[in-house]
């Protein structure tokens, strides 16, 4: 056995001058083509890190972002996982804990719109449970539409303490503006259209023809309907800004291979959220993190700062998730 696997691999070794020559062109080429390939990655922007803060400044982080800017997006880096729902609403405590120590009008916005992966009739609910504290309504109406749509993974005990931590914020932001005679108001809102809702069963559950036509309007439409619902919601309260909490892939800038979201064969390239976003308001009016988990554990926890050609940077904020609750 070891004679015959010695004698294979020689055959594939070169051993006279013309082909050690011609191994030599090859692996030449070879670099060059991968020189090629990780130059055309820079011209597509690809960002690098430019530095790394600490992941106890991200409060800190996104205030100072949200002050100098219209949006603030943070990504959601794993739909039912309480971890990355902590970031969001560890953020709107810290922005109730500045509002009670400015009391006047000052770098502390006090109207606050917030998008959620909510249909527009799914948000009629919710803020119907946050008006009244009922939760078995909006709790069984979840149950209904996870068992259609097939996204019962998502019905988690860590979602579930999510949305019981947005009532007690409205309740404890009520209590305040109660106190002070400067109002300050968080508004939510949902952000997909009813579209959406009707579309994921199919995407999830159908045939494969219907889950190829709902997959091809993820891919095609869907962003560019989410921004057409923001934008047209922030036209209308000019003196708000604004929060959107969404899944991290749909916080990516530029052009890219959405081929993986619409599920089936082929390369399908297109634009997510900020993209349309940057171009209504400008590029510095909105601020992007996105967040991923660890791999490995020890791995470091941190958040990255992106450089881009702009001077305007992103950030990737890295976080350790643990298992979903």
């Amino acid at each position: 056995m070891t004679v015959s696997t010695t004698r294979t691999l020689r055959t594939f070794l070169p051993t006279t001058p013309s082909q050690k020559g011609r191994a030599r062109l090859v692996l030449a080429c070879g670099l060059l083509l991968a020189a090629a390939g990780l130059v055309s990655c820079e011209r597509r922007g690809s960002p690098r890190i430019e530095k790394t803060h600490p992941v106890s400044s991200l409060d800190s982080l996104m205030r100072t972002s949200l002050a100098d800017s219209r949006v603030l997006a943070l990504g959601n880096g794993k739909h039912g996982n309480g971890a990355y729902y902590r970031l969001l609403t560890g953020f709107l405590n810290a922005w109730v804990d500045a509002l009670e120590g400015t009391p006047e009008p000052g770098g502390v916005p006090r109207r606050l719109l917030l998008f959620l992966k909510f249909a527009e009739g799914e948000q009629r609910e919710f803020n119907s449970f946050l008006a009244n504290g009922d939760s078995g309504p909006w709790i069984r109406a979840r149950l209904e539409s996870s068992g259609k749509a097939g996204g019962h993974d998502l019905f988690t005990a860590d979602r579930l303490e999510f949305f019981n931590d947005l009532w007690e914020l409205t309740a404890r932001l009520d209590r305040l503006t109660f106190r002070t005679p400067q109002r300050a108001e968080l508004e939510i809102q949902g952000a997909e259209t009813d579209t959406w809702a009707d579309l994921t069963p199919s995407r999830l559950r159908g045939k494969e023809p219907q889950r190829k036509r709902s997959s091809d309007w993820y891919v095609t439409t869907r962003d560019s309907l989410l921004f057409e619902r923001v934008i047209g919601i922030l036209r209308e309260r000019p003196d708000f800004k604004a929060v959107i909490y969404y899944g991290t892939s749909h916080l990516q800038r530029g052009r890219v291979d959405r081929g993986e979201a619409a599920r089936f064969g082929g390369s399908r390239f297109g634009y997510w959220l900020p993209h349309y976003l940057d171009g209504a308001l400008g590029r510095s009016q909105v601020k992007v993190l996105t967040t991923q988990g660890t791999r490995r554990p020890g791995e470091r926890i941190c958040i990255c700062q992106l450089a881009r050609r702009d001077d305007l940077p992103d950030f990737e904020v890295f976080i350790d998730p643990g298992p979903p609750g």
